[in-house]
């Protein structure tokens, strides 16, 4: 089946309670993975969420299709091998670079071991309710990229974070992805990920980044969220021909709140500014996003219905960014939505 179409199926087995072994579409969960979910995340995602989702903000994922290896040695210590391989009849990708990659080719050992899998291990500082939790990890790509000197390797990721509850209302996690294939930019227009940065998405895996994400509990009912991330040392298209190109800084800055006005009523609000770098590596005019959005949710015994509104500008969200009027100017129009949800559990 198509991969796309659920979250995932799959199976686990514990011989023993130190080791759990899962295999499927999307097995293992992400006990570890550093989210800023807040707002209306779960309703809808426009702006700033069509490119960076909130998942994963400061700490990698651990589910994978494939299988997972989960170890708890000691109290406190977890160790997640994220063995990455095809378990359904899937697309081709693109690989970033030159071909695509099948399959066939993706189920290769060497692949599955080498090319797309992650690895991650924590330790957590105070028992069941640990007051900070220390992770370490790394990402295998599938993307090849271009060193310095016009080489192309693998690229990898490295990830590590610290995750911080000073307080029982205090929730505080920062988090930095390093790739050991640094930024580059040659005179053919070859960067780190791509082959051509004027024709290739917008890929910040590339470029060492620094988040951050804080929750507090103000009062009973009432939760704020703050979030910022970074790009460092992006390039910049704007910039390109001249000798300014690179060295840039792309920064989001967003902030929440979700407050239960009932016991099954719950009302949020999300907003969230982020420069053009962060966005798509431009500092031209138009790139950069402002979004916000208010919803609430009413839950009952086996569903819930949410409904809100959402904006943003400069086009993000729509299907096409960007437009030309009757008189051959270019626009860039304010996207929003009026996004209605229901959810069924059984």
């Amino acid at each position: 089946g198509d991969d796309e179409m659920f979250d995932g199926s799959y199976v686990w087995y514990s011989p023993i309670e130190q080791l759990k072994l899962w295999f499927g579409q999307s097995a293992g969960g992400n006990p570890l993975r550093g989210n800023a979910i807040y707002g209306l995340w779960d309703i809808y995602r426009i702006g700033l969420e069509t490119s960076n989702y909130k998942e994963s903000w400061t700490f990698q994922a651990q589910e994978i299709s494939g299988a997972v290896v989960e170890v708890h040695p000691i109290e406190g210590l977890s160790f997640y091998a994220s063995l990455g391989y095809p378990n359904s009849k899937g697309k081709d990708y693109e690989d970033g670079v030159t071909e695509k990659i099948t399959d066939s080719s993706s189920s290769k050992m060497s692949n599955i071991f080498g090319r797309k899998s992650r690895y991650a291990l924590a330790y957590a500082i105070g028992g069941d309710e640990p007051v900070a939790t220390i992770k370490l990890g790394i990402e295998e790509k599938d993307k090849v990229a271009h060193n310095k000197d016009g080489e192309t390797k693998d690229q990898n990721i490295i990830n590590a974070a610290v995750d911080l509850q000073p307080m029982e209302n205090l929730f505080i996690s920062v988090g930095a992805f390093i790739p050991t294939v640094q930024y580059s930019c040659d005179d053919d227009g070859k960067t780190t990920g791509s082959a051509d940065f004027q024709t290739s998405d917008f890929d910040r895996s590339a470029f060492d980044r620094v988040n951050a994400y804080v929750r507090f509990g103000a009062m009973e009912g009432l939760n704020i969220h703050a979030r910022i991330g970074t790009v460092i040392n992006c390039y910049d298209t704007k910039e390109i021909k001249k000798d300014n190109k690179d060295g840039k800084i792309g920064f989001l800055l967003g902030a929440g709140v979700d407050y239960a006005l009932m016991d099954d009523l719950t009302l949020y609000a999300d907003v969230g500014y982020a420069n053009g770098i962060f966005m798509v590596g431009s500092s031209a005019d138009h790139k950069d996003c402002l979004d916000f959005g208010i919803g609430v949710t009413k839950s009952y015994d086996a569903c819930a219905v949410s409904a809100g509104f959402v904006g943003a500008t400069n086009g993000y969200g729509m299907y096409d960014t960007t437009y030309t009027d009757d008189n051959g100017d270019k626009k860039y129009p304010f996207s929003w939505g009026i996004p209605l949800r229901v959810s069924y559990s059984f």
